[in-house]
């Protein structure tokens, strides 16, 4: 999906600092109207035009993953953010075997996922003797850690092994807050009010089982 992340990426690194590397974003979405959308929003930012591009991708279709390789990206990816996009359980496949699809050899796939649904009871559930080592992730027995267990046990099936598991209240612990404020717009006049728009707390993110995967290609 063309959410956020991908235009922070591009921001943080639009710093003026020798000792980054440049790099360079392709957002992807199978919603032509989302690309554009996307579009907008890196020139209302700044972004140079070098810096990013957009293209249609539908999942579980390696036809639609060649169109994204340039000639210097030709193995792959280095780097694959998907950041809440996972809605349907019948997606899960086919997003995790075009995520593996894209990544070069040593490239990680960075998965945000916050839980929209629960794991049907028929479904299968993760077995670390069959799908590889993943004895330090703790994963709760829960329903929102069932629905993590089948996430990776389907991971595994599409040659990804989970690596790491970062939960963001965990790690935002010393910032209990974060604020999302609005921009003046430059054909506006500034709002008066310096209130912010939305305030997420680390218990909000604890309360939604908010957990971010780290993936790589299984050798």
């Amino acid at each position: 999906g063309c959410g956020g992340a991908g235009i922070s990426l591009l921001l943080f690194h639009n710093v003026d600092d020798n000792r980054r590397q440049d790099f360079d974003v392709v957002f992807t979405d199978n919603d032509e109207s989302s690309l554009e959308l996307s579009r907008f929003n890196c020139e209302l930012n700044g972004i140079p035009s070098h810096r990013y591009r957009q293209k249609f991708l539908h999942w579980g279709t390696d036809s639609s993953c060649d169109g994204l390789f340039l000639e210097e990206s030709k193995n792959g990816f280095n780097l694959v953010f998907a950041t809440d996009v996972v809605y349907d359980l019948k997606f899960i496949p086919s997003l995790l075997s075009t995520a593996a699809t894209l990544l070069e050899r040593n490239g990680c796939f960075i998965l945000s996922h916050v839980p929209r649904f629960c794991l049907p009871q028929n479904a299968s559930h993760y077995n670390s003797d069959e799908h590889g080592e993943a004895t330090n992730i703790i994963i709760t027995d829960s329903p929102h850690g069932k629905l993590e267990q089948h996430i990776v046990s389907q991971a595994a099936m599409a040659g990804l092994v989970l690596v790491d598991t970062v939960r963001p209240h965990q790690v935002l612990k010393n910032s209990p807050t974060i604020e999302v404020r609005q921009s003046a717009n430059t054909d506006t006049e500034q709002s008066s009010s310096s209130e912010p728009i939305q305030v997420i707390t680390t218990d909000d993110m604890k309360e939604a089982n908010a957990v971010v995967f780290v993936f790589q290609p299984s050798i």
